[in-house]
C-alpha cells in the first residue's frame, strides 16, 4: 500500500506540473501574439498609396482592385436609420457600406486601413470589432480631429483628446493613433505655433511624445506661412511622429509645384537644394521618411490653376461674409436703444404673488 501511495503522490505531482508548464507556454504563446500584434498593427504612412475617403461599395471595390493602392482612408459615422456604424462623410447621413463589410473586406485584402472617425458615439463599436481582427491587421491608423485648428480658435471639437487616446490605446495598444485638428478652410489661416503647443500638451500628458504616431494637416494650410521655419516642423524635431499632409473631402485638386513647396519646408533642407526629382541625394533629409502625402493631384496646370483660384475666392468670400457679418452686429448692438431699467411696486395685496426683478430673477412669494 504505501508503494501504491507514493506511485499516486508521484503521478498527481506529474500532473500538476505538466498542467503548471501548459499555462506557463500558454500565457508566454499569448505574450508573444500579443507583441507581435502590436508590432504588426503599427507600418509607416510614408511612401503609401492612398486611397482616400472610401465611403461605398462601389469606391471599396474599386480601391481593393487596384495594385497601386496600399492604404485605404474611410469615415466612420453612426447610422440614424440602422443604429451602426457606416462609412459616410459629412453631410451624408446614409451609405450602402457599413462598418463591418468595411473592415472584413479591408483584413481580407491584406490593404493597411486608416479609420476616419467623425463622431466620438461609433469609436467603442468599431474598436471591439477591429479587435476581432487584431492578429491579422497588416496596418492600422485610429484617427480623430481632437483640437480646434486654423479656422475654427475657440470651439470645442467633439472628441476629447484624452478621452479618444485613452480608448484607442486600451483597445487596440498597436495600433498607430492619428491625432489632428479640426480646420475651415474657408476661415482658416496658417498653423500657428499655439496650435502646436495644444498638440504638445496632449502627447505630454498622454506620454505619447516619443510614440510612432501621425499627425495629419491640411497641405494648403501647412504652406501658407512663409516663415522660414514654419511651427509644424517643431514637432519632427522634438517628436517621433509623422508628418501626413492631406487635401479634404471636396477640395480642389493640388499642383505639383505645392506639393514641391511643401517639400521645401519639411524636409529640413534648404530650398536651393531640392531637385525636382524626389529621389535625388539632396532631397534625402533627415525628415523624408517622416512626411508622407495623402493628396489629390491636378493632372493638368490648367487644373491646378482652376483650383488654386477656386481655393481663394472660397476663402475671399468666407472672410468677407464673416466680416460683414461681425461688422453688421457691432453696429447694431451699438445702435440698440439702452433699456431703462423699471422700478418695482409691490403692493401689499400682491405680496403673495411672484414678481421679477431689475435683473430679471424671479423672486417667489414671502411665505
Amino acid at each position: 500500500s504505501s508503494i501504491f501511495f507514493c506511485f499516486s503522490v508521484v503521478v498527481v505531482v506529474v500532473r500538476q506540473t505538466h498542467a503548471s508548464m501548459q499555462a506557463a507556454q500558454e500565457a508566454w504563446n499569448s505574450l508573444v501574439s500579443k507583441k507581435q500584434m502590436v508590432i504588426e498593427l503599427w507600418i509607416s504612412s510614408v511612401d503609401q498609396g492612398w486611397a482616400h475617403s472610401v465611403c461605398s461599395q462601389a469606391d471599396l471595390a474599386k480601391a481593393l482592385a487596384d495594385v497601386e493602392v496600399t492604404a485605404i482612408e474611410s469615415d466612420i459615422i453612426m447610422s440614424p436609420s440602422l443604429g451602426i456604424p457606416i462609412m459616410a462623410h459629412p453631410p451624408a447621413i446614409e451609405s450602402d457600406l457599413t462598418f463591418s463589410e468595411f473592415l472584413q473586406r479591408g483584413v481580407a485584402s491584406g490593404k493597411h486601413l486608416k479609420l476616419d472617425f467623425k463622431q466620438p458615439d461609433v469609436v467603442q463599436d468599431c474598436l471591439k470589432m477591429c479587435q476581432q481582427y487584431s492578429d491579422r491587421f497588416q496596418g492600422i491608423w485610429l484617427n480623430a480631429d481632437i483640437l480646434p485648428g486654423p479656422g475654427k480658435e475657440g470651439m470645442q471639437p467633439i472628441f476629447e483628446a484624452d478621452s479618444f487616446v485613452k480608448m484607442c490605446l486600451d483597445a487596440l495598444p498597436g495600433a498607430c493613433l492619428s491625432l489632428g485638428w479640426c480646420v475651415d478652410l474657408g476661415l482658416a489661416g496658417p498653423y500657428e505655433d499655439y496650435h502646436v503647443d495644444e498638440m504638445f500638451d496632449v502627447l505630454s500628458r498622454n506620454s505619447l511624445l516619443e510614440a510612432r504616431l501621425v499627425i495629419p494637416v491640411n497641405l494648403r494650410l501647412a504652406i501658407m506661412n512663409s516663415e522660414s521655419r514654419p511651427p509644424l516642423l517643431r514637432l519632427l524635431e522634438n517628436t517621433a511622429c509623422e508628418l501626413l499632409l492631406w487635401t479634404g473631402f471636396g477640395e480642389p485638386p493640388i499642383s505639383y509645384q505645392d506639393i514641391q513647396y511643401a517639400r521645401h519646408m519639411y524636409y529640413a533642407v534648404e530650398p536651393d537644394d531640392i531637385e525636382d526629382d524626389p529621389d535625388a541625394p539632396a532631397q534625402r533629409s533627415c525628415y523624408r521618411d517622416r512626411v508622407a502625402f495623402d493628396v489629390i493631384v491636378a493632372q493638368k496646370w490648367s487644373v491646378a490653376l482652376k483650383g488654386a483660384v477656386t481655393f481663394r475666392l472660397y476663402q475671399g468670400y468666407n472672410k468677407s461674409r464673416k466680416f460683414f457679418h461681425t461688422l453688421a452686429s457691432t453696429l447694431l448692438l451699438s445702435r440698440r436703444p439702452r433699456q431703462q431699467q423699471p422700478h418695482q411696486f409691490v403692493s401689499p395685496s400682491s405680496s403673495r404673488l411672484p414678481h421679477i426683478t431689475t435683473t430679471g430673477t424671479v423672486v417667489a412669494p414671502a411665505q
